[in-house]
């Protein structure tokens, strides 16, 4: 077999042909020349890679793989004794086809038909629409400047490759069975590498079509608008520049969409994808790749792999199926869309939309708009700062809302939500919540979980459901609502409303005029109630302890339950429920109204109002010109430093013996009564002595009637007075503790 590359050839010709004489010398080697048709004319190889040939008609230069040119006027053809051809056409449409050995053909201007045969072969087609194909052997083909169909042959080697290249038109190039080389050249071409082998195809410039086989092939449209389709191998893709679809097999493929709008379909493999820059669209299987989006406006779509996923700048759409993604984007309104596994999500600033479905998914959102839907699972969310959608769709974890308005629903599971700065919103459902809540006018509703709610200082709005929560408001003027359960309150110094139902809550309600009502408690609990400094408004109906702090304070009680009442210093009004309540009040001018159990009074200092109830009451009030107002009940009253007044219903008390009469144990000459309906004091009488009660009214009946309405009766160590209101006998008395007669006149009555 003949070789056309060679070190140094020299050949000379004689004055005239002798077949037994004439040689032609490759280097050290001596070769006997067959005759041949043709003229034998001198030429010369000056280099491994390239062969120069002369004659009187032609030149012709094989050069190296970047370029094959040749110039000629005449064709000639040389056949040598191993059966190898060397042919160069000229205008016309050749039809050449190689011989066994080792061929170059070259097919000048026309449409010409070159086979290049068995052998290792070089063909060119040069100008016209040529039909090139290599055949077998290790073949070079080139197809010149137009239209050309280049097909190679069946040659297969483990390390050597086939080369075609399609130069200038729009060519159609196939490769064959082995490992090729396929160059697409200026124009639209079409390369085929489907044939088998791993396979090299570049398109060059224009816009071309390469198909890859299932042998793992480099496949790279380079520039222009390119179709890169890999077959089911471990296939290397390149779109290039330009607007490129490029479609991956089931292998493990790695590729690139390079500058331009590409679309790409990857395959199922566990790929390496890299779209460029520009508005890229992909679309992946189930594998687990590597995924980098690039800068642009780009949309993938990919399967239930294990991904990490990247993408740059732009309004990116990310969608996965249930793997274990990772997915990076960066600054720009993206669309992230997550299966059911756990994945890990962080975008960048802008107005981003991120959902997951049941996987304990890990979501990071830059500045911005954003917009959270987390599936079931225990999440980690930071939406940094913007005003944010956050909602948590059967699931719980942890939320960071960040500064700015954040609206955060839903949450089945244990959940801990906290919102920076900013007028937020959070609403939760039946897990147990840990919110914390910033400085701004928010809002919270939570669920039937056992939450803490923790508030900063703007005017909030806090609801809590059925469990057992602890709310801490923080200053401002909240508006607290807490639903069934033992809860804890605590508000600030601002103007709180503050209300709780059923449970045995516990509330306090800081500096601030508050409004405060709690319900009715359970299983013998009580609710306990502190106001704080401040003009508060605090209504119960349970078993309760309640102390109203400093300030002008009202205080409304209802039920039968026993309560312990307690206001500090100021002008407080307290009405008490129908339990033996205890009310204790500090200096300042009282209005207290006792129920209708057996309660205990202290009024302190001032000029207080106390009005007993139905029971048997016990009351005290301190330094001050104080209204004591007897009930039904036998009552002992003490007004206490002062000229005080005691008021008495008829028929109060009753008259059956002195265990049931009222009983004052401080009586000055400088206090008064007020029997209501009967007389004047001028119509009062004395009686100096008598022995016990029922002598004492004997003897008070025998005067009262006509004129007299008050008689005095010294009874031992005491005075019982005895009223009439107008129907001729005792209806009334008070017994006066540890005085006499003289302790008491006319002038005592009003």
């Amino acid at each position: 077999m003949a070789t056309f590359f060679f070190d140094d050839m020299t050949a000379a010709q004689a004055a005239s042909y002798n077949s037994a004489n004439d040689r032609i010398i490759f280097s050290d080697q001596t070769l006997t020349a067959a005759k041949v048709s043709v003229s034998f004319v001198p030429f010369t190889v000056d280099s491994p890679d390239r062969i120069v040939i002369s004659s009187p008609t032609k030149s012709l230069t094989f050069a190296d793989p970047g370029g094959f040119r040749a110039q000629s006027n005449g064709a000639t053809s040389t056949v040598f004794a191993d059966s190898s051809i060397l042919y160069a056409g000229q205008t016309g449409a050749d039809n050449v086809t190689g011989g066994a050995g080792a061929d170059g053909i070259y097919g000048g201007t026309g449409n010409d038909t070159l086979a290049g045969g068995d052998g290792n072969d070089v063909l060119q087609g040069n100008q016209g629409a040529d039909t090139l194909s290599g055949d077998a052997g290790d073949d070079v083909i080139y197809g010149g400047r137009d239209n050309d169909l280049i097909t190679l042959g069946g040659f297969t080697n483990a390390t050597v490759l086939q080369f075609a290249q399609g130069n200038l038109g729009d060519d159609t190039i196939s490769g064959g069975a082995g490992a090729d080389l396929l160059l697409g050249g200026q124009g639209d071409d079409s390369i085929n590498a489907s044939q088998g082998g791993g396979d090299y195809a570049l398109g060059n410039l224009g816009n071309d079509s390469l198909i890859g086989s299932g042998s793992g092939d480099t496949l790279g449209g380079q520039d222009g608008d390119d179709s890169v389709t890999g077959g089911g191998g471990r296939d290397s893709l390149d779109g290039g520049a330009g607007n490129d679809t490029i479609i991956g097999g089931a292998g493990a493929d790695t590729i690139e969409g390079g500058d331009g709008n590409d679309t790409v379909n990857a395959g199922g493999g566990n790929d390496i994808i890299n779209l460029g820059t520009g508005e890229d669209s992909l679309a992946a299987g189930d594998g687990s790749s590597l995924i980098d989006s690039g800068a642009g406006n780009d949309v993938l779509n990919v399967g239930n792999g294990d991904n990490t996923i990247t993408a740059a700048a732009g309004d990116d759409n990310v969608t996965v199926g249930s793997g274990n993604n990772i997915i990076t984007t960066g600054d720009g309104n993206d669309v992230v869309s997550a299966g059911g596994g756990n994945n890990n999500i962080s975008t960048g600033a802008g107005t981003d939309s991120v959902t997951t479905t049941s996987g304990d998914d890990t979501i990071t959102t830059g500045d911005g708009n954003d917009t959270i839907v987390a599936g079931a699972g225990v999440n980690a969310i930071d939406a940094g700062a913007g005003a944010n959608q956050i909602s948590l769709v059967g699931g719980g974890g942890t939320v960071i809302g960040g500064e700015g308005g954040d609206t955060v629903t839903g949450s089945t599971g244990a959940v801990v939500i906290s919102v920076g700065a900013g007028n937020d919103t959070v609403s939760t459902t039946s897990g147990n919540a840990t919110i914390t809540l910033g400085d701004g006018t928010n809002s919270l509703s939570s669920g039937s979980g056992n939450d803490t709610v923790t508030a900063g200082s703007g005017d909030d709005s806090l609801a809590t459901g059925s469990g057992n929560d602890n709310i801490d408001a923080g200053d401002g003027a909240n508006t607290i609502n807490a639903g069934d359960g033992n809860n804890t309150v605590s508000a600030g110094s601002g103007a709180d409303t503050i209300t709780t139902t059923t449970g045995n809550d516990s509330v306090l309600a800081g500096g601030g005029n508050d409004v405060i009502s709690v319900g009715t408690t359970t299983a013998g609990g009580v609710d306990i109630v502190n106001g704080g400094a401040g003009d508060d408004n605090i209504t119960f109906s349970g078993r309760a302890a309640i102390q109203g702090g400093d300030g002008s304070d009202t205080i409304n009680g209802s039920g039968a339950e026993d309560n312990i009442i307690s206001v500090g210093e100021g002008e407080n009004n307290v009405t008490a429920g129908s339990g033996a309540d205890t009310i204790t009040a500090g200096n300042g001018n009282d209005i207290i109204s006792a129920g209708a159990g057996a309660n205990n009074i202290n009024a302190g200092n001032g000029n207080n109002a106390v009005t007993a109830g139905a029971g048997a009451d016990t009351i005290v009030t301190g330094t001050g010109a104080d209204t004591i107002t007897a009930g039904a009940g036998h009552d002992v009253m003490s007004g206490g430093t002062g000229a005080d007044r005691f008021i008495f219903a008829s028929g109060d008390s009753g008259i059956v013996g002195a265990s049931t009469i009222d009983q004052i144990t401080d009586w000055t000459s400088d206090d008064t009564m007020d029997f209501g309906p009967a007389g004047s004091g001028s119509n009062y009488a004395e009686i100096a002595s008598a022995s016990d009660f029922t002598d004492a009214l004997t003897q008070a009946n025998a005067q009262l009637g006509g004129t007299i309405f008050y008689v005095a009766v010294k009874v031992g160590a005491d005075v019982i007075v005895f009223s009439n209101g107008g129907a001729g006998t005792a209806d009334d008395a008070v017994l006066l503790t540890g005085r006499g007669l003289a302790d008491i006149s006319d002038a005592n009555f009003v």
